[in-house]
């Protein structure tokens, strides 16, 4: 069987079909792909239980909140919380707000690299640096293998 696919610019690649001896199929030999119905039922029942799942969650929340269940304060109606949400990123203040998140990350990484992997390499190389830090790391907890948050 030999497969076709082709990209947006139109360009097809033909992937031949190998016989168990490593020789290529004949094309009167070849069959078309056929779709195993099992196979798309399978695939359309891994997607249904998280859908089912949302949905649900999200009339309940519809529910508790347009009834009075739930106070507005507490948790509002789902259509505020879209309306927000497409406003913010209709106005770039969720973009701006996320490029300065991933920024501050990316400097914590930094400085937890710079500071661990030199006192790291010290502490296993040196006993002078390691005695000098082990009282530290034993009244953080760290010493233990538990961590002290």
């Amino acid at each position: 069987m030999s497969v076709t696919t082709s990209t947006e610019k139109d360009v097809s690649v033909r992937i031949p079909t190998y016989t168990q001896d490593d020789t290529e199929m004949p094309v009167s030999e070849r069959r078309p792909a056929r779709t195993n119905p099992l196979a798309v039922v399978q695939q359309i029942m891994s997607y249904a239980p998280p859908l089912a799942l949302g949905v649900l969650l999200l009339i309940s929340w519809y529910v508790a909140t347009v009834f009075g269940h739930v106070n507005g304060l507490i948790l509002p109606v789902p259509g505020d919380v879209f309306s927000s949400l497409s406003e913010g990123l209709r106005s770039g203040l969720f973009l701006s707000n996320a490029l300065v998140t991933i920024q501050e990350s990316l400097y914590g990484f930094l400085l937890a690299l710079i500071v661990a992997l030199p006192l790291g390499y010290g502490l296993a190389k040196s006993r002078l640096i390691a005695s000098a830090v082990q009282p530290y790391l034993a009244s953080s907890g760290w010493a233990r293998g538990s961590s002290p948050l």
